[in-house]
């Protein structure tokens, strides 16, 4: 049986997601012990010079760093979910995970940003994207057909629903588990905020040629997903970019993860 949206499930639904966003306005920080006590992140180091090996890293090291963030109260660990006696994802997989900072605030200059998870092995054969405003109103909600997906995917929040300008947003991101009982969903959820770029940083920004550079701008001025959405860009032809932005959030068990083309919204 396909399960069909109404008006009264979207009601409940949105009411269910706001309370549990409520309670606990930090996201679900799945793999994290602990929050970051300094401060990690990119480095590039240049090549040793011929002969012994060099145990340092040498003068010509560049170094793309996410600066700690501060602590938005205490952290969960588990996806939110109905039904904590039933999963649809493999026990033995790494957790549903949002590739956020640790505090799960997330910041934008992009009217329409690109988010990304991580999705492990499912039964579930479909997910929910649900974007809540300021005042708990529902501004967008999206189908996505998994398709066995198994990896970090991404989704980009469409032109028809600019974030506004200094709003925060909350965000869920749902397996659902069970079309016929949604009580068994699991989500894991955050906070997204559009910011503005300074006049300098936009000046830096234009004059930067070199992408990774441009990343490195960006992490400076805590602007995550725009740090984190240029350095994926550059998976193919820098992998190790990649792999050490997301070990400077305390992602580890994910960085080497595969992307996954799939889950075009439904609309």
């Amino acid at each position: 049986m396909i399960w069909q949206q109404t008006p009264t499930y979207l009601a409940v639904l949105t009411t269910m997601l706001s309370a549990a966003l409520v309670n606990d306005l930090t996201a679900p920080r799945l793999l994290a012990q602990s929050y970051p006590h300094h401060e990690v992140g990119l480095q590039f180091p240049a090549p040793p010079e011929r002969g012994s090996p060099s145990k340092t890293l040498g003068a010509g090291t560049h170094m793309i760093e996410f600066p700690r963030v501060p602590e938005r109260g205490k952290p969960t660990r588990t996806a939110g979910g109905g039904s904590r006696s039933y999963s649809c994802t493999d026990n033995g997989d790494i957790p549903l995970t949002p590739i956020v900072p640790a505090n799960n605030l997330v910041k934008t200059v992009a009217a329409n940003p690109t988010l990304f998870w991580y999705v492990p092995k499912t039964k579930a054969s479909e997910a929910e994207f649900v974007l809540i405003d300021d005042q708990d109103q529902e501004v967008y909600l999206t189908s996505l057909s998994l398709d066995n997906t198994n990896g970090i995917v991404q989704l980009s929040i469409p032109k028809t629903v600019p974030l506004t300008m200094g709003k925060e947003y909350k965000w869920f991101f749902v397996l659902v588990c069970d079309p016929q009982e949604r009580s068994r969903d699991q989500w894991v959820k955050g906070i997204l905020q559009r910011t503005e770029l300074s006049p300098e940083l936009a000046l830096n920004l234009e004059q930067e040629q070199n992408t990774l550079e441009k990343a490195k701008l960006y992490a400076d001025a805590m602007i995550w997903q725009e740090t984190v959405t240029t350095v994926a860009q550059l998976r193919d032809s820098q992998p190790q970019a990649w792999v050490d932005l997301i070990k400077s959030v305390e992602l580890e068990a994910i960085a080497n993860k595969p992307f996954v083309n799939c889950c075009t919204p439904n609309n």
